[in-house]
């Protein structure tokens, strides 16, 4: 990567348009003006359903232009002239894009709970296509804030709840994400049943992890008590999952670093020592592929018996 920070020459950066930087930024607050014009126009005439629409596309403006704070507050403002259900489930989803794109997580789960609450909403949400389609947002949302607050079992749930063929929005999250986030989260987290129950014989989440073979196998071979290969598999997809992990939180420290394990994985680990490693042990065995790695004994001393 080059060095923008030493000022020097980058003959492989483009050249920094001003013009285009101007031209953009002058029709960015002349639409902002019209925006604001039109909402206060809607006020002084007093209709609901105008001023509404008005703060939600100040709101998309201000999104657009990068500006997350002003966009977070038109959005909410529109809460007040929501008129139905359908209407608060709107300005929810708004507010829960924005929050996620912000990292205010308790946001995000304050604004799932109010959609999900929504009484035209909820009693209808089986039977619409669309509602489907919210549904499966909202559990992704609450899923996203949850794995960033490192409660893995319940965001293990709300990824589980989402619906495969209505997990279409890319400016939150892919399906191969869900697929990723709740399969490591459920293999972390649940005990063997649930992940029986939940994640191996469940109809829905099949289809995403479809689309992660690897973590398939992984938890497969978890379940079926292949903890050498589980293993090997996890070491194959280490640098693919969860990334920056802050390792001064975590208990291995040394090992964390020595090997680059992310954290949910390592927590995976611990949970197999708390399952099968005492019992292992006892027979005086070890698991075959703990020599794999160049440095294997740093496997072995995760999971040796406290």
């Amino acid at each position: 990567m080059p060095d923008i920070a030493s000022g020097g020459a980058q003959p492989d950066l483009p050249t920094l348009d001003l013009m285009w930087v101007e031209s953009k930024s002058k029709k960015a607050a002349l639409k902002l003006e019209k925006l604001d014009t039109d909402l206060k126009n809607y006020k002084s005439n007093s209709i609901k359903e105008s001023i509404r629409r008005g703060h939600d596309d100040l709101g998309d403006h201000y999104l657009d232009c990068g500006d997350l704070s002003n966009a977070l507050k038109c959005y909410s403002r529109a809460r007040d002239y929501c008129t139905s259900g359908k209407h608060v489930v709107n300005m929810c989803l708004n507010v829960i894009k924005v929050s996620v794109y912000l990292q205010n997580w308790s946001h995000v789960l304050s604004y799932v709970s109010k959609a999900e609450a929504t009484p035209d909403f909820t009693e209808v949400h089986g039977k619409d296509s669309n509602n489907q389609t919210i549904l499966t947002r909202l559990k992704c949302a609450a899923g996203l804030a949850e794995l960033a607050t490192k409660k893995y079992k319940s965001a293990a749930k709300h990824f589980l709840a989402a619906n495969f063929d209505h997990c279409d929005f890319p400016e939150l999250l892919s399906a191969s994400n869900v697929a990723m986030y709740g399969g490591l989260c459920a293999l972390a987290t649940f005990h063997r049943h649930e992940l029986q129950k939940n994640v191996i014989f469940s109809s829905s989440f099949k289809l995403f992890l479809e689309l992660e073979p690897q973590l398939r196998d992984i938890i497969f071979k978890f379940y079926e008590s292949k903890y050498a290969s589980c293993l090997k598999l996890l070491g194959d997809i280490k640098y693919e999952i969860i990334q920056k992990v802050d390792e001064k939180k975590i208990t291995k420290t040394e090992i964390v670093r020595q090997h680059d394990i992310p954290k949910l994985t390592l927590f995976m680990i611990l949970k197999m020592k708390e399952e099968f490693v005492n019992a292992v042990w006892k027979e005086g065995q070890i698991f075959e592929g703990c020599n794999a790695w160049e440095s294997g004994s740093g496997y072995a001393e995760v999971l040796q018996p406290a």
